[in-house]
């Protein structure tokens, strides 16, 4: 079975490639609106996961400047347990609320980059953001800060 017409058709009548997923197109508008409609789905797919990057990092200048934690003088505390000893229950974890009516596009937490969802509260009239912290440029909690950060990244 000869397929050699095939294999020719293929080049000679598709031959534009795009180089990130391989398809053929027959001109160059179908292969920019491929690679355009490839581009804007990779973003929206970023925009709703986020770029999970290592914010916690500290720069050189603060790393040098901290003290190792095994110089410090005082044993360190297991804060699962009271001061006399006794093993402490897990008490449940109160979520926090911060409104969000301010908002123009997406928030993120600071911490982790992760995107946050905006709730609709009916009886309150406004949005709001369940289990995140406001905070100002000073790393104070503020009503209307700019920075949010949840509630785990912030007390992990």
């Amino acid at each position: 079975m000869d397929v050699t017409h095939v294999i020719s058709s293929l080049y000679e009548e598709k031959p534009f490639t795009s180089k990130i997923d391989g398809r053929r197109f027959k001109n160059k508008e179908d292969l920019d609106r491929h690679l355009d409609m490839l581009f804007e789905r990779n973003r929206a797919k970023k925009e709703r996961f986020g770029n999970q990057e290592r914010l916690w990092f500290r720069n050189i200048s603060e790393w040098c400047r901290a003290e190792d934690i095994s110089s410090s003088r005082t044993p360190l505390r297991d804060f699962n347990k009271s001061k006399d000893g006794i093993e402490k229950a897990a008490e449940p974890i109160k979520l926090n609320v911060v409104q969000a009516d301010d908002l123009d596009g997406l928030a993120k937490c600071a911490a982790c980059n992760e995107v946050l969802k905006k709730e609709w509260r009916a009886d309150e009239d406004r949005w709001v953001l369940h289990g995140v912290y406001r905070m100002n440029g000073n790393g104070e909690f503020d009503d209307h800060g700019t920075i949010f950060v949840h509630q785990g990244c912030f007390q992990g």
